[in-house]
């Protein structure tokens, strides 16, 4: 048996009480914790206990409260009694209208890819272990509370589990357009002291811009 994944065919393989597919990454979107009804979505939101936060939402009627329930929760934390993830969630703007507005300021502020990677799995995956979710997304443990912050912080905002998702598949294009984005001003701002430069030093210059490019993409 097969399906059609992203314009390629994946083999699914029986393994006795469901079909997995041969060879699937474990960064397969199946491995995502399975969403809430309409009813549990609801009720998750209602539900005023701090630490059993609502997970993300299909509709998005409900990404809104959903967002807000998230963060009127981790705020009802003694500050005293809050953790690192929490206390970095808390600090940090929630004025991204998008997801991808929101990896742009991440990568703005200096955030690796590596580490956005791993808080996309913690948005989708709040329940996991950390040790999971490094396995899943290839996060570093050492930099677990980062992640974790920076996926509560992510699920602060009206976002539904569909737009997080579309975020995380397209996550290696964002850090692309960031790096161009920064190889343009690199150069931009070369070429603004060519008046004070030999054209050979300006070269010289841009040449070393661009293999340093090709040295972070590789």
């Amino acid at each position: 048996m097969t399906v059609e994944r992203a314009h390629r065919t994946v083999a699914l393989v029986w393994n006795g009480s469901d079909f997995k597919a041969d060879g699937a990454s474990d960064t397969d979107e199946s491995d995502s914790e399975q969403p809430l009804s309409h009813a549990q979505q609801i009720q998750a939101i209602l539900n005023s206990q701090s630490s059993n936060l609502p997970p993300l939402p299909v509709d998005v009627k409900h990404a809104v409260a959903n967002s807000n329930a998230v963060r009127t929760h981790t705020e009802a934390v003694p500050p005293l009694s809050r953790t690192h993830a929490q206390i970095l969630a808390l600090s940090l703007p929630r004025d991204s209208r998008t997801v991808a507005e929101w990896v742009a300021q991440q990568l703005r502020c200096g955030r690796k890819e590596a580490t956005l990677r791993a808080a996309f799995c913690w948005a989708l995956n709040p329940n996991k272990t950390a040790a999971w979710v490094c396995l899943r997304s290839g996060g570093s443990p050492s930099r677990t509370h980062v992640a974790k912050g920076l996926g509560l912080h992510l699920r602060m905002h009206p976002f539904t589990r569909w737009h997080v998702q579309r975020g995380r598949d397209h996550l290696p294009a964002y850090a692309r357009r960031r790096q161009n984005h920064l190889h343009v001003v690199r150069v931009s701002e070369l070429a603004g002291v060519q008046g004070r430069r030999s054209a050979g030093e300006l070269d010289a210059a841009i040449m070393m811009v661009v293999l340093q490019r090709g040295a972070l993409m590789a």
